[in-house]
């Protein structure tokens, strides 16, 4: 710490100790309790104030794995019919000759099943 920051720490605690002892001459003892239980539970409570903070703050993030620095690619999409539709008719109609049998309907792959 440097020799101004010293300084000043100095007067600050000083000054407020001029403070504390010209008010405590002035003030009943009963007022003077009073003001002591107030600023006791205020400093007291700080720390705990603080620690709750760090800890819902530390919650609120995201968890993240090292070495994952984006996120993963969505899933792959792939429709395939498996063959021509069948424009011929309506379905369970045997399809003309020369034509091969398209399936009735269409198959949905999503994603990389093997």
């Amino acid at each position: 710490m440097g020799t101004l920051k010293r300084v000043a720490w100095v007067f600050f605690v000083g000054g407020c100790a001029v403070v504390a002892i010209l008010v405590a001459k002035r003030v009943q003892p009963d007022a003077l309790a009073l003001f002591f239980g107030a600023a006791a539970g205020f400093l007291v409570s700080l720390p705990v104030g603080v620690l709750a903070f760090l800890l819902l703050a530390r919650q609120a993030l995201p968890q993240r794995n090292e070495g994952q620095d984006e996120a993963p690619a969505p899933p792959v999409v792939v429709i395939a019919s498996g063959a021509a539709p069948q424009v011929w008719g309506q379905p369970g109609m045997p399809s003309p000759p020369g034509m091969p049998d398209a399936p009735q309907g269409r198959r949905f792959t999503i994603g990389d099943w093997d």
